[in-house]
C-alpha cells in the first residue's frame, strides 16, 4: 500500500499483516539519499526515486520521494531495492 502526501499534517498509516518476506530495515537503510528503484509486492515497481528515510524503529513506512511527491511505502510491501539505472549510490 503506498501512500502520497504533499502535505505533512495528513497521517493514518494501517499496519500490514506480518508473516511475509521483506527486505529488512537495515539493508533499506544502506540506501537512504540514493537514487534508487523499488520492488513492491503485487508486482508495482517505483522507478528513479530518492530513498530519504527507511524509517527508525517503530516507524512501519519507508519514505521516498518520486516526482516531486512524498510517499509512504509500507514497509512490509517492499520487496526489493536497487540502484537506479545509471545513478551513482551514495559511498
Amino acid at each position: 500500500m503506498i501512500f502520497a502526501f504533499t502535505r505533512p499534517e495528513l497521517t493514518g498509516f494501517q499496519k500490514c499483516v506480518s508473516g511475509r518476506v521483506t527486505m529488512s530495515r537495515s539493508a533499506l537503510q544502506s540506501f537512504e539519499g540514493c537514487q534508487v528503484s523499488v520492488a513492491l509486492r503485487g508486482g508495482e515497481r517505483i522507478d528513479d526515486c530518492q530513498l530519504v528515510s527507511a524509517g527508525r524503529s517503530s516507524t512501519r513506512t519507508v519514505w521516498l520521494f518520486s516526482n516531486g511527491v512524498d510517499l509512504f511505502v509500507e514497509l512490509d510491501d517492499v520487496i526489493d531495492v536497487w540502484g537506479a539505472a545509471g545513478r551513482p549510490l551514495a559511498a
